[in-house]
């Protein structure tokens, strides 16, 4: 188990790599739990809009009998919003490069997220 402070520094390093211009861990009401959000990014909207974003999509799935979703990926220009499920009730959200796939949003997901228990144990890159 690692601290807030070891989670976030891991977390953004993985971030970086992958080439995010802003991430944020998000919970079910969009508020940020951690993050890197560029000057003049304000933290609500972008909160609120990637737990909006996987929300909808969540129910589009269970109307159509689907599970919940792995990824949702929105083209923009030149850039890719990702927001992938992040353990229990919380997202990741993150900006990258329009040449990113969204398989390292999905990795740093898996690598970083909770196990399901309530954030207890958060997991370091190997």
């Amino acid at each position: 188990m690692i601290g807030v402070a070891g989670f976030e520094g891991a977390l953004s390093e993985w971030m970086q790599r992958a080439g995010a211009a802003a991430y944020a861990v998000i919970d079910g009401d969009g508020r940020i739990l951690a993050g890197s959000l560029p000057a003049g990014v304000r933290p609500e909207f972008f909160g609120v809009m990637g737990a909006t974003m996987f929300g909808a999509a969540s129910a589009a799935s269970a109307e159509l009998g689907a599970p919940i979703p792995t990824c949702v990926d929105v083209a923009m220009d030149g850039r890719r919003l990702v927001v992938v499920p992040f353990g229990a009730g919380a997202v990741l959200c993150a900006v990258v490069a329009d040449s990113a796939t969204p398989t390292s949003v999905v990795e740093a997901a898996s690598r970083f997220g909770p196990r399901g228990d309530g954030g207890r144990s958060l997991r370091l890159p190997a």
